[in-house]
């Protein structure tokens, strides 16, 4: 198995690199990887959250959901078109927030090798 690659059409022969199909070539690059492996497992450790869960939701959301049942009770008690204009102006403010807050980073790392 020659090692190169192509270009315009024609087959080149390269000193550098694995040559593709070859049998020593998921060993070799296993061999070269195995740095970099450790490197992002030390990584994973040292930045990744351990905690079930890397989001909370956003306390200004529940205030929100609170205020909006109030409110939707009032409403249901006299109908008043007031109560409902508040209603609305209320859940317009509460979409433009994020309903959660993220509190941790989880990272994750697949090698493979590939011809």
């Amino acid at each position: 198995m020659r090692a190169g690659y192509v270009e315009e059409y024609k087959f080149v022969n390269s000193e550098l690199g694995v040559p593709q199909g070859g049998t020593l070539s998921p060993l070799l690059s296993n061999i070269y990887l195995h740095d970099f492996d450790i490197f992002m497992n030390e990584y994973i450790k040292q930045y990744s959250s351990t905690e079930k869960y890397i989001s909370k939701v956003n306390p200004k959301i529940a205030n929100y959901s609170k205020k909006l049942t109030i409110l939707h009770n009032k409403y249901i008690e006299d109908r008043n078109p007031d109560v409902l204009k508040e209603i609305r102006l209320l859940r317009g403010e509460r979409n433009t927030i994020p309903s959660r807050i993220r509190i941790g980073n989880r990272i994750n790392y697949v090698r493979y090798a590939d011809d």
